[in-house]
């Protein structure tokens, strides 16, 4: 069952990749976010200027490591496309639920069990990279309202709880959500390879 990585990097290297490189280029972004943010607080007054600090490094880290895994991001939802290419609607529904059931199809070596495992296999590495970058892409837009968090401006100060607000809904939801079929994911990869393995 390796029909993902031939000819190709494995999605498991192109995601250890892209995380290492995310890392670093969050963090160096975090590192030119707190300096602007210092700058802009020593021309600032009132209870609020640590927010502006907070808030720069929030900002410019979040975004830099949510750009830094776009090329990843598009990368690997083209090769999700090609497990289900040219598949009729009831083989879709049968491997989706398969993966969802952690019920590997048989006979492990058909068609239709070889395409399950190589899209659970892409699902298992990109939903978690698709996670990091909605959230470091919420820190990034989140960031800057957190000085007018308490500005003295009612409707400033409204509007910006009311993104945050919005912002950590909509994490709140879709974290366990995704989290959820990344981990259904892996367990229907390991599933499927040791049926593979027990019909040798």
């Amino acid at each position: 069952m390796t029909t993902v990585t031939q000819g190709s990097e494995t999605p498991e290297a192109i995601a250890r990749r892209a995380w290492r490189r995310t890392v670093w280029i969050a963090l160096a972004g975090a590192v030119v976010g707190a300096i602007f943010g210092v700058v802009l607080e020593r021309v600032g007054a009132g209870p609020g200027r640590l927010l502006v600090v907070v808030g720069c490094t929030a900002a410019v880290g979040g975004l830099a490591g949510a750009f830094s895994m776009i090329a990843t991001t598009l990368r690997l939802t083209q090769q999700l496309q090609a497990p289900l290419g040219g598949l009729s609607r009831s083989g879709r529904k049968t491997i989706s639920q398969a993966i969802a059931e952690q019920a590997p199809i048989e006979p492990a070596d058909s068609d239709l069990a070889q395409r399950a495992f190589d899209l659970a296999r892409l699902r298992a590495v990109s939903q978690p990279i698709a996670l990091g970058q909605f959230l470091l892409l919420y820190l990034g837009i989140a960031g800057p309202q957190l000085p007018n968090l308490t500005d003295d401006d009612p409707f400033t100060a409204g509007v910006s709880r009311v993104l945050w607000g919005a912002l950590l809904l909509a994490a709140v939801a879709f974290t366990p959500l995704l989290l959820r079929q990344s981990r259904a994911a892996r367990r229907y990869v390991q599933a499927a390879t040791e049926a593979a393995a027990r019909q040798r």
